[in-house]
């Protein structure tokens, strides 16, 4: 946001609670066969999202910092210190 001076923006991110208890599985809300799977990654726990017959790779992330951003309000940018707030705008089948 801040190289391309952007405002607004919107994303979505995917959340079920069955990534706090389970190490694996399928997400069946979505109705589109979304798997997820944690794994160590030098010695720090990632979460792997991925879709059945796709052909990328899946979509790893940290999970200290996937689930951080559950909580986060507002973040700041590192090097200019701008601050953007994220708002939940809906929650349509496990998607934010």
């Amino acid at each position: 946001m801040v190289n391309s001076d952007a405002n607004v923006a919107f994303g979505c991110f995917i959340f079920h609670s069955d990534v706090f208890l389970y190490n694996r599985g399928y997400i069946k809300s979505l109705e589109c066969n979304f798997n997820f799977k944690k794994i160590l990654i030098k010695n720090r726990l990632h979460i792997r999202f991925w879709f059945d017959d796709d052909v990328q790779a899946g979509y790893d992330h940290d999970f200290a910092t996937y689930v951080s951003l559950l909580r986060t309000r507002r973040l700041k940018h590192r090097k200019n210190n701008e601050m953007y707030y994220n708002l939940q705008l809906d929650s349509i089948r496990d998607v934010i």
